[in-house]
Parts: C-alpha cells; sequence; structure tokens
C-alpha cells in the first residue's frame, strides 16, 4: 500500500483562537512545505520548535534556498 504525504505550502494561516498556526496545522495534516526557507535559512533554534511543535510522525519538507 502506497503511502501519501497530505499538506500545504505554510502554516500561517491555520488561525484557531490559543493555538500556535503549526499546532494547528498538524492537527489536520502529515506534511508541509516550508517556503519561507527559499527567502531566508532559518537558525537551528527555531526549525527544533517547529519539529517540537507536531507530532513525532509530521514531515516536512524545505524549499532550498535561493542562493
Amino acid at each position: 500500500m502506497k503511502e501519501y504525504l497530505i499538506g500545504a505550502g505554510g502554516w500561517a494561516y491555520f488561525k484557531i483562537p490559543r493555538l500556535h498556526p503549526l499546532v494547528a496545522y498538524s492537527k489536520a495534516f502529515n506534511f508541509v512545505e516550508v517556503n519561507s526557507t527559499f527567502y531566508q535559512i532559518p537558525p537551528m533554534r527555531e526549525v527544533e520548535r517547529w519539529r517540537n511543535l507536531v507530532p513525532p510522525d509530521f514531515q516536512f519538507a524545505v524549499r532550498a534556498h535561493r542562493a
């Protein structure tokens, strides 16, 4: 059986009161494409924070930096 990863490009628009947008997003999807990495490489502490906000099986795909 094939595994499908379902998601969108970013999580900033997932607005639920009192819930971080990435946490809200991860309740609906198991995958996200991180578009912001195309423009700026995030600090490692920020990437670690993302990882800590989502379930262990959640997957990230990052866009390669434009440089």
